[in-house]
């Protein structure tokens, strides 16, 4: 029922941001299973830092780890501004997830997400990969930064410090997926130079039946 309820609530995304063409568009290729990806499935060892290699140019800025919803509506009823591109917030909270999100003047610049608990993981990065969450391993994902303020380093910034969150933890090691055609995004996965365990390719139908098929990536 979860899982119904987030795709029912990315489809009105859609709708809402999108338009109908897209949104028909995109149920076509649903429809017919066609794969809209290949990913790569990374493995990141969780580990002290040296944080001078990952800050942000921004200067003056606010960050919040969100834990449960009632701290999201705090943030809220003070001013702060969550930009309607990013969806489920609450939700994800509901269930589990952990938000990191960074403001500037109260405007939303970056945003991610952390899971530490199969529940949580569909709401940080959907995607069918094995996470031994009983043995240390976490999530990350869910990333999304302003447009305005793209060309910061956020996305290196918002990785490492929820790499941070999760060394204080006790966490040794962070997986997720990153599609290949995402050049930007791999950039920066590969500046924490991460184990790439697999190629996956991804075939959803109607949005409720999955096909996943990982294959293991051999660097040489």
């Amino acid at each position: 029922m979860r899982s119904l309820i987030y795709n029912l609530n990315n489809a009105l995304d859609v709708i809402r941001h999108d338009g109908w063409i897209i949104f028909f568009k995109s149920m076509g290729h649903e429809m017919l299973g066609i794969p809209r990806e290949v990913y790569f499935v990374y493995e990141h060892t969780i580990k002290e830092r040296d944080p001078v290699d990952f800050m942000t140019s921004l200067q003056d800025f606010e960050e919040f780890m969100l834990h449960d919803k009632r701290e999201l509506e705090d943030l809220v009823s003070k001013g702060y501004k969550f930009d309607s591109r990013v969806k489920n917030n609450k939700i994800a909270l509901d269930n589990g997830a952990i938000v990191y999100c960074l403001f500037v003047q109260k405007e939303l610049a970056h945003i991610g997400r952390v899971a530490i608990t199969p529940r949580a993981k569909q709401y940080v990065d959907e995607h069918p990969f094995k996470v031994n969450f009983d043995q240390n391993e976490a999530v990350t994902g869910s990333t999304w930064s302003h447009p305005k303020f793209r060309g910061k380093g956020l996305m290196k910034y918002g990785y490492y410090q929820r790499f941070e969150f999760l060394r204080g933890l006790g966490y040794k090691t962070s997986r997720n997926s990153v599609a290949i055609t995402n050049t930007a995004s791999n950039k920066v996965h590969d500046k924490f130079k991460p184990k790439i365990t697999a190629k996956a390719r991804h075939r959803r139908i109607l949005f409720f039946f999955e096909y996943w098929k990982e294959i293991p990536f051999n660097s040489d």
